[in-house]
């Protein structure tokens, strides 16, 4: 049976991407316990690039939406190793686990509660059931449209997923985090920093920058 966890966000839906006031600092942390999208600069193959990241445990259909549209599409959620064997969640077929893309796990979509699994609604109940201690494999379906990736739930490490999940951890959000690579608004090319910058600033938006989570 699916664990009840569309009732957990109390956020209201149009108030989930309310801009900071103008003038005022941005808290990233406070952002991210908040419900809201943060940036987080990170590195991938020797090249900055930026991840919008929101806390799996808070993700809604609306910050969902944000992800997709903003970023390339293709939307993770950081889980770690004992979670991932809780769930059944095993490596990619044909993928080498000490490769770059090793820590992949098999896609799953929510088993219950969902449409065709791809609307932002559906990937936001997924992710929240992937963050949810109570969830059990039986609650997801495989394959589906989430990604899961598997990541270290004590040694602080590097690469995006692992920066991801230190960053949710450190807000005392668990370890798992929604992110997506930020694209260019033409979505022809990752957005390295300069792009990353100005839209954080864009939408008010918390910023974290490589040095503060590595």
């Amino acid at each position: 049976m699916s664990v009840a966890v569309d009732g957990c966000v109390a956020t209201a839906a149009e108030s989930a991407l309310r801009p900071a006031s103008a003038g005022v600092p941005v808290d990233p942390v406070g952002e991210l316990r908040a419900g809201r999208p943060v940036v987080l600069g990170s590195t991938q193959g020797g090249e900055p690039v930026g991840l919008v990241v929101v806390a799996g445990s808070l993700v809604t259909a609306t910050t969902m939406a944000f992800v997709v549209r903003h970023c390339s599409g293709l939307v993770f959620v950081t889980v770690s190793a004992p979670a991932c064997q809780r769930l059944g969640l095993p490596g990619m077929p044909w993928t080498d686990e000490d490769g770059p893309a090793g820590a992949m796990r098999v896609t799953v979509d929510a088993a219950e509660g969902i449409g065709t699994g791809i609307s932002a609604r559906d990937r936001a109940r997924t992710a929240r059931l992937l963050a949810d201690p109570g969830s059990v494999r039986e609650d997801f379906n495989r394959p589906g449209h989430m990604v899961p990736v598997r990541v270290d739930s004590v040694v602080e490490g590097s690469g995006p997923a692992q920066q991801v999940a230190d960053f949710v951890r450190s807000a005392g959000l668990g370890s798992c985090g929604v992110y997506s690579h930020l694209v260019t608004p033409d979505s022809a090319r990752l957005a390295r920093h300069s792009a990353m910058v100005e839209f954080a600033d864009r939408y008010r938006l918390g910023l974290v920058e490589q040095e503060s989570v590595a």
